[in-house]
């Protein structure tokens, strides 16, 4: 899986904001996302053609944290964008 379009993260007033670019990214987003840290290094992962497996692994290795939390919270993450239509297969 992958983004469908090009979405840029940036910091804001120490919150993480997902910025659309494109018109095809702007008419899905109607506006911006606010991120939290995992949710904004998912999306970086996103960038390139990755598995939900492979989204785990690396983020566990990046945070720590019990691999059951984390397998819930990346699925409802990945559950979250698939829903706005941001992921292609």
């Amino acid at each position: 899986m992958r983004l469908k379009f090009r979405i840029e993260t940036i910091g804001l007033d120490g919150k993480i904001i997902g910025v659309p670019v494109g018109e095809e990214a702007t008419a899905c987003f109607g506006g911006v996302l606010k991120l939290n840290d995992t949710a904004a290094y998912i999306l970086e992962l996103l960038k390139s053609e990755i598995t939900e497996q492979e989204i785990i692994d690396r983020v566990e290795k990046e945070y720590k944290v019990s691999r059951d939390v984390l397998e819930k919270d990346v699925k409802k993450i990945l559950n979250s964008f698939e829903e706005r239509g941001f992921l292609t297969e």
